[in-house]
């Protein structure tokens, strides 16, 4: 997707300790009512009277409220994979299918549990033309997650182990989004989790195959020597 050719919509950026304050409190305000709302983007006011500040404040860091909306996206995505980023952190230890699962789970979590939030993240993606930035940052996950893989399967070839990450958390990431524009029930959600599980669980089942084939094939070299 080509980039918009509109601006961000910040007019200047905070450097003191009380205006990044004032700009963090917009952005957590936006965020707060996003997850309440799921008509559209909340009016500068309303953001305003939630964050405990002037309308005027917000104006002096964003242009207008497209400006804000960049910006609150932004924070969500980036506060999102630092999420995921964390849950691999807390489960270094952990045996791979832990870990695995841990993933899977906060994914949903963050997405799908949160829906009229991601809905509202994914219109302005969509209108600022921000999907390569989006990818980016998940092609950066990716990377975390396949290292996370390959340190406990380390004989599985590099490149098989990052396809498969690549394409676990794509197909994870697709049904999370259309889970979030069906009228599902909570028992036909926990279904589709169910079914991701599987999915990740055979494409996972491949890897550990090509891991254990290469360890059997370099013990008989290693025996010898």
């Amino acid at each position: 997707m080509a980039g918009s050719s509109k601006p961000n919509g910040r007019r200047r950026r905070p450097k003191q300790g009380r205006s990044r304050a004032l700009v963090d409190a917009v952005i957590e305000a936006s965020l707060d009512l996003l997850k309440r709302r799921d008509e559209g983007e909340p009016p500068v006011r309303t953001i305003a009277d939630r964050a405990g500040v002037g309308v005027g404040s917000i104006y002096e860091y964003f242009s207008d409220r497209d400006g804000l909306m960049d910006a609150v996206t932004q924070r969500l995505t980036s506060e999102n994979f630092r999420q995921m980023e964390r849950v691999l952190d807390a489960h270094r230890d952990d045996p791979l299918d832990a870990l695995i699962d841990a993933v899977l789970g906060e994914t949903w979590s963050l997405y799908v549990e949160q829906s009229a939030l991601t809905r509202a993240a994914i219109r302005t993606i969509l209108r600022f033309g921000k999907l390569d930035a989006i990818t980016a940052e998940r092609d950066r996950f990716v990377k975390k997650l396949a290292a996370a893989i390959h340190a406990r399967l380390p004989n599985a070839p590099r490149d098989e182990v990052d396809a498969s990450t690549r394409a676990v958390t794509d197909m994870t990431m697709g049904v999370a989004v259309s889970e979030l524009y069906r009228d599902s029930s909570d028992e036909d959600r926990r279904a589709q989790l169910g079914a991701v599980r599987r999915m990740m669980q055979r494409e996972l089942a491949h890897v550990r195959a090509l891991h254990e084939a290469a360890a059997a094939e370099r013990a008989p070299d290693e025996s010898a020597a």
